[in-house]
């Protein structure tokens, strides 16, 4: 697992942010046919999660961009 990660760190320290975006829509895309899977009844439970998981991973993200955007 470790040398499959440190292959992922090299690719993405290659990449430009065009590449970075193509990766995330992709993963995106994995997601919204992941989610069409989900049984109408359980669809609010995953979104409240999937909520849920946006919010802590985005505001450190957003954080981080804000002070790399103010130091300019």
């Amino acid at each position: 697992m470790k040398r499959i990660l440190d292959a992922a760190n090299r690719c993405i320290e290659d990449w430009s942010w065009k590449e970075m975006a193509v990766l995330k829509v992709c993963v995106g895309a994995a997601g919204l046919m992941a989610g069409l899977l989900i049984p109408r009844k359980k669809r609010r439970r995953c979104f409240m999660i999937a909520l849920l998981v946006f919010i802590v991973t985005m505001v450190p993200l957003a954080v981080k961009f804000w002070d790399a955007f103010k130091e300019e």
